[in-house]
């Protein structure tokens, strides 16, 4: 007798407000110059000062904190592109908890190790199974959509992504960054 099983592919995780941050985080982002993020930045609850680095020439988008007292002394390259106190990003916060829980809930389709530089992977969900149980990218990561504009990756990391200077992320075959 055969055995069959059913892998639920991933599935879109809804972001709802925090959909045109690039980067969004709660505690710190670490920038080592020089960056290029196209979206929105956003800080929530610590304030810009844990932003050390990060300059407005590296983002297309806006800078968003909760610090009403920054005055851009750890990084001054901030100041006319910071928003603070901005309601926006307590709630695109609040949306990324809700797309978390989604998307941590989804099913595993692949196990990576934790450099993903060098890779091609397709849609699905994947986790990192080396310690320390955080992600980098070194190199290229290749996204293969094959040929799917609605195919999706997920990436579970117990903890960060850090990505080498140099390092790239390669969207081929449909593959969609709005889909990552």
């Amino acid at each position: 007798v055969g055995v069959s099983f059913i892998v639920k592919a991933a599935t879109m995780v809804d972001l709802g407000t925090a959909e045109d941050f690039a980067v969004l985080a709660g505690s710190g982002i670490t920038d080592t110059n020089p960056s290029v993020i196209v979206g929105d930045v956003g800080l929530d609850p610590t304030g810009g000062v844990a932003i050390p680095g990060l300059t407005c020439a590296e983002v297309t988008g806006t800078i968003y904190d909760n610090d009403a007292g920054y005055t851009g002394g750890n990084a001054p390259g901030l100041i006319g592109c910071l928003v603070t106190d901005d309601p926006l990003v307590t709630g695109a916060k609040a949306d990324l908890v809700t797309a978390y829980n989604d998307a941590s809930g989804q099913v595993i389709t692949g196990v990576v190790s934790a450099d993903l530089g060098g890779q091609t992977l397709t849609p699905g969900v994947y986790e990192e199974n080396d310690a320390p149980d955080s992600l980098s990218i070194s190199g290229t990561l290749t996204l293969d959509g094959q040929g799917d504009p609605n195919a999706v990756f997920i990436f579970k990391s117990g903890s960060t992504l850090t990505t080498a200077a140099g390092s790239s992320v390669n969207l081929i075959n449909e593959a969609q960054a709005c889909n990552i």
